[in-house]
């Protein structure tokens, strides 16, 4: 039998001999496929294709229009003053991670600020100077970044075992701290650049 089923958020087409065989995933990559007719003669079928999106807009004086065209974007982080748009770019909805782009609204040019880099969330600092973001290693474990949007210098790691990073009034960085222990996973870790850190409850 051939049918199509929602496996990680993306859906797909699947084959499984009758009674007892195992199921065997047909189609792979970023568009996805739901509901199959199969012919009469078992050598064809018809399905629909799509790719799914989700899109960034802007309201302003001008009304709506939208800022982003392909893949899965999300987490947009706005700076009127300097007309930037940053927003993460996954190339499905079930990817966990993506690339962190930025938009100029006045010039219509797009820049990938951190090249090479999959990020799972990032903070823009207030005179958008710095960048604080999440990447995962393969393992899972969670690492936080800290980079001159100026690219003045290499990103430096600045934390194991956190996400959630922002920027504090004062410049400080605030994030949580990933821990073992289930009572201390969602405390707070404040620190400064030289990494001396304190608890914040």
């Amino acid at each position: 039998m051939y049918f199509s089923a929602e496996v990680d958020g993306s859906s797909h087409l699947w084959r499984q001999r009758f009674p007892d065989g195992t199921a065997e995933q047909l189609t792979f990559g970023p568009t996805e496929q739901d509901g199959v007719a199969v012919a009469p003669d078992g050598r064809s079928l018809i399905t629909y294709v799509g790719l799914r999106q989700s899109e960034i807009w802007i309201h302003d004086a001008s009304g709506d229009r939208q800022i982003s065209s392909e893949g899965f974007a999300l987490r947009p982080q706005l700076f009127w003053d300097s007309k930037h748009v940053y927003y993460l770019l996954k190339q499905n909805s079930a990817a966990t991670a993506g690339e962190l782009r930025s938009l100029d609204l006045n010039s219509g040019k797009t820049d990938r600020p951190l090249p090479g880099f999959s990020v799972k969330d990032y903070q823009v600092s207030r005179d958008e100077r710095e960048l604080a973001f999440t990447t995962s290693r393969e393992n899972g474990e969670l690492e936080i970044w800290l980079a001159p949007l100026d690219r003045s210098s290499p990103p430096q790691r600045i934390a194991q075992g956190g996400d959630q990073a922002a920027f504090g009034s004062n410049g400080d960085l605030i994030f949580r701290r990933l821990e073992e222990n289930p009572i201390s996973s969602t405390a707070l870790k404040k620190t400064g650049l030289e990494e001396s850190a304190s608890e914040a409850v």
